[in-house]
């Protein structure tokens, strides 16, 4: 399996990298894989095994470094003659941002030949999935999969308990104050969220907020799946330690909410992070993208 490591920019300028994984023959196909919040493109879940399995079916996989990537990053953004730079990372990104990035390997995969893209999040790149196939008109993307989607704002609600309206008060206050990478004061957070910026936080903590809405499964609708118009696959782990809702009850508002074709699995014993079911996952995965891809004479 060979692998290329690449650099492409971001529709705003953000200069990113990424890692393509080719298959042995060369292919109109490829996945565009958006990893989750603070991972990376040579370090997230199921990776390997997802790369393995769609090059033997001749897909080639792309997953990309992305500005939410890491915990905090500096990233060089070139606009025209204009060179500036932009701190960013999972504790300073914003969230309707991530459209740039995705847009960016979109563009790379096009200007290299591919046709048919397969675009696919894993946590909070579910999220940055929904939200970009609202506002895409273009047709090269042609399936979309979801891997552990989370719902971030009644995570949110339960990992913060009894503190949850004082810190998202306090992250209001610092919001208002205008300093945009401002960080939540590391005592007011629960382990796992000590380094993170207020406005970071309010992403998913403000449930008015597009990050919070895309599958706050609390919600009458789940508004941001009925735009997505492509057939999709929505993947669980039995024991998503992430999940507040019972996965069976997601993926049945997923199904009434969509506005698509969705198809659901469940892996039974997968954390999260599908650990252990990684190599299960992703024979599962790409027999469900072989079978829904358009075919070409």
């Amino acid at each position: 399996m060979l692998c290329e490591i690449v650099k492409f920019k971001a529709s705003d300028g953000l200069i990113l990298h990424g890692a393509i994984y080719l298959p042995k023959t060369k292919s109109h196909r490829a996945v565009l894989h958006i990893h989750g919040l603070g991972g990376s493109f040579f370090g997230s879940a199921a990776i390997e095994e997802l790369a393995a399995e769609y090059t033997a079916n001749d897909i080639a996989f792309f997953v990309i470094e992305q500005r939410g990537s890491y915990v905090v990053e500096e990233f060089t953004r070139i606009a025209g003659k204009k060179t500036d730079d932009v701190m960013a990372g999972s504790a300073l990104e914003v969230f309707e941002d991530s459209r740039n990035d995705i847009l960016g390997g979109i563009s790379y995969l096009l200007k290299s030949g591919y046709k048919d893209i397969f675009l696919e999040g894993h946590s909070t790149g579910c999220q940055k999935s929904i939200y970009f196939m609202n506002g895409y008109n273009g047709r090269s993307i042609k399936l979309l999969v979801l891997l552990s989607p989370v719902d971030d704002y009644n995570f949110d609600l339960k990992a913060h308990k009894e503190r949850f309206k004082k810190n998202v008060g306090i992250a209001k206050r610092i919001a208002a104050r205008g300093e945009r990478n401002a960080l939540m004061p590391a005592y007011s957070m629960p382990e796992g969220q000590k380094f993170i910026g207020a406005k970071r936080f309010l992403s998913t903590a403000n449930p008015k907020n597009p990050e919070s809405m895309i599958l706050n499964f609390s919600l009458d609708k789940l508004e941001y799946l009925s735009g997505v118009k492509v057939p999709t696959l929505a993947v669980f782990g039995s024991k998503d330690q992430l999940m507040i809702l019972p996965v069976e009850l997601a993926l049945e508002k997923m199904a009434r909410d969509a506005g698509c074709s969705l198809s659901t699995a469940i892996i039974k014993g997968a954390d999260h992070g599908f650990h252990g079911k990684t190599k299960l996952l992703a024979e599962l995965v790409v027999k469900w993208v072989t079978e829904h891809a358009p075919k070409r004479l």
